[in-house]
């Protein structure tokens, strides 16, 4: 996952897990925690790709479009994940194989 998506990720993983109540009392109450979590750049792109709704009267502030690109981005996490857990255990394996063929 490249910058940009763990920065989007984490705002909408914000947004997705606070109600807007509990945002705005956020933003109010803590600005520099808010603006750490939810930089302006990523809050302007997440407005203009309709993935937030500040405006709106729902209970929370993320659109059914931010949820959708919340589980994209929680799948291609995953699957770095699951990358990385094959390559550690191929090295494992490897490591195994010469150590019992006695080639270190």
């Amino acid at each position: 996952m490249n910058q940009l998506d763990q920065r989007v990720y984490k705002a909408l993983k914000f947004f997705a897990d606070n109600t807007r109540a509990k945002t705005i009392t956020v933003m109010e109450d803590d600005e520099a925690e808010y603006k750490k979590t939810v930089p302006e750049d990523v809050s302007v792109y997440l407005s203009e790709q309709n993935y937030i709704d500040a405006h709106g009267s729902s209970r929370y502030i993320i659109t059914y479009e931010g949820i959708k690109e919340l589980r994209v981005l929680e799948e291609v996490k995953n699957r770095d994940r699951t990358l990385y857990i094959a390559i550690a255990a191929l090295i494992i394996s490897l490591y195994t194989l010469a150590s019992t063929q006695g080639w270190i």
